[in-house]
């Protein structure tokens, strides 16, 4: 017993089909997406290698402190005096790290949506900025050998980074918003 104008397909019309996936787009985390246009690293310093050819990545010998010495100091001061300053934030710091191992280079990331890698021996410099979250940075880790770092935002992002080529090379795009991240390798 049919209607006339009874219609037997149960499911959404083209309108709804259209509207549904277009939500389900906006909704789904985009793992391993390209990064945005609007990320971009900018380099500060011209000379990436020393006189003798080594990369600013590579740790300095030439200091008083054996940056590869694996055993602690045996004797440990507490600072007497301030030495130097980072300052290069617009606003507040959120987290600061050292390298693996050597602790020669010092990532930060800020309340003002930028990550900044620095130079904590010789010359104590900003080396490159990573802009690509639009929102403030809430935590950065770097991989146990140091070649990649994550970064959490509050935009709900974790940008995967390289310090060699100076770019992000994975982005995830999360839920809810990240409040830490952990790297395993």
């Amino acid at each position: 017993a049919e209607y006339t104008d009874q219609v037997k397909s149960s499911g959404p019309t083209e309108e709804q089909r259209a509207t549904l996936d277009e939500w389900a787009a906006r909704k789904e985390p985009k793992a391993n997406a390209k990064p945005d246009e609007n990320e971009k690293t900018i380099l500060h310093i011209e000379d990436t290698h020393d006189y003798q050819g080594r990369s600013f990545l590579v740790a300095p010998k030439d200091h008083e402190v054996n940056l590869y010495n694996t055993e602690p100091p045996e004797k440990c001061f507490l600072p007497k005096k301030l030495l130097h300053t980072w300052d290069a934030h617009n606003k507040g710091v959120a987290k600061v790290i050292l390298f693996p191992k050597t602790g020669h280079l010092m990532l930060s990331c800020g309340m003002d949506s930028k990550i900044k890698l620095w130079e904590v021996y010789g010359k104590r410099r900003c080396i490159r900025t990573y802009a690509g979250h639009a929102k403030a940075v809430r935590d950065i880790v770097f991989s146990n050998d140091g070649s990649k770092f994550l970064s959490a935002s509050y935009d709900r992002m974790i940008n995967c980074g390289t310090r060699k080529q100076g770019m992000f090379v994975e982005v995830y795009n999360q839920e809810d918003t990240v409040l830490c991240t952990v790297s395993s390798g």
